[in-house]
């Protein structure tokens, strides 16, 4: 969640969390009346938060991203506990933050639904917000996480070691290495699902300490839809002159500027170099020895200008995607329209 205090004094909330008695407490200490609630994507994590965040400050506006859906049904906003949203447009310029902020919707069909996130730049501290297109993931655990559960994560348990058998870490020599530890579990946890080496997360140096797209976003989301997906970040890196990055997730703020964002989505541009038509794909799979089409993450890996993550940690992500194109809820092919 990000808070910004406007220069008439009231709030605007970016992505906001649970209204928790510590949040509400922190808001509390800002001393301004929270007048603009964003929700900035459709994902349940965060539009959960939207309904409770808006009993709290009923005198609010909330507006939304468009094309929002629920699953399995898919239900109007106010059945969703959500009322009087007003839709963010890509052409609209008459709110009351706009002389102080701007933002671009990314809105596009990976499948069934759409993937839709809303971006924001505060002109004066140059500053980019974004919810899960990028993320920094420390190399230190961060002081707000739990001490208890990063040593628990940390310990060599029987399961770890019945699922990770063939890893051989070295056994930490005392409390704060077992808390890196666990915490280089954690992250590559959630960032692959079902990583190859957990036990000894010698891969932890590909996603830590860089602005990365989560493997799991990249793979499920805009992976989907390079096409939509490089239109949306030219538009953020050629537009605005930001040097710091929020993101709702891991460490904030990044000291980063538009070429880093950009490297962070070479995958997207990669895809356009190497063709995501059909028949480019057919050629290339003829090419390979195979007769069905290629697999983009594989060829990702081979060309990207940034970040190039394991293939053997993306196995369980593959496994993930095929089933998904299997049943038909995500593209079977990338998308440029």
């Amino acid at each position: 969640m990000t808070v910004v205090k406007l220069q008439n004094g009231e709030l605007l909330v970016y992505a906001p969390i649970a209204p928790t008695r510590e949040c509400m407490h922190l808001v509390k200490e800002l001393d301004a009346p929270v007048k603009h609630i964003i929700l900035t994507t459709h994902a349940y994590e965060h539009k959960i938060f939207i309904s409770p965040f808006q009993r709290r400050f009923p005198e609010a506006q909330v507006y939304v991203v468009p094309n929002l859906w629920s699953f399995p049904l898919n239900l109007p906003l106010p059945l969703l506990g959500i009322f009087n949203a007003k839709v963010l447009t890509s052409d609209d310029l008459e709110l009351p933050w706009s002389r102080e902020l701007s933002y671009k919707v990314f809105s596009s069909k990976i499948g069934l639904a759409p993937y839709c996130e809303v971006a924001f730049y505060h002109k004066k501290a140059k500053l980019l917000m974004v919810t899960d297109a990028v993320i920094y993931i420390p190399e230190d655990p961060p002081e707000v996480v739990n001490r208890d559960k990063l040593q628990r994560a940390g310990e060599d348990n029987l399961f770890v070691r019945l699922l990770y058998a063939k890893d051989r870490p070295q056994k930490p020599r005392n409390q704060d290495e077992q808390e890196k530890l666990g915490w280089k579990r954690m992250a590559l946890l959630i960032s692959y699902f079902s990583p190859e080496h957990l036990r000894d997360p010698v891969t932890f140096p590909k996603i830590g300490g860089r602005l990365i797209v989560l493997p799991v976003i990249q793979t499920l989301c805009f992976a989907k839809c390079p096409g939509p997906t490089r239109r949306w970040i030219d538009a953020i890196t050629q537009d605005w002159d930001f040097s710091r990055v929020v993101s709702a997730h891991f460490s904030s703020p990044v000291d980063a500027g538009p070429q880093d964002v950009k490297d962070a989505f070479s995958f997207a541009y990669d895809m356009a170099e190497l063709g995501t038509d059909k028949q480019t794909q057919r050629s290339k799979s003829a090419q390979q020895g195979g007769s069905g089409p290629i697999s983009w993450p594989q060829n990702i890996k081979k060309t990207s200008r940034g970040v190039k993550f394991p293939q053997e940690d993306l196995k369980g992500l593959n496994y993930i995607d095929s089933f998904l194109k299997f049943v038909g809820i995500v593209f079977r092919e990338p998308r440029n329209d």
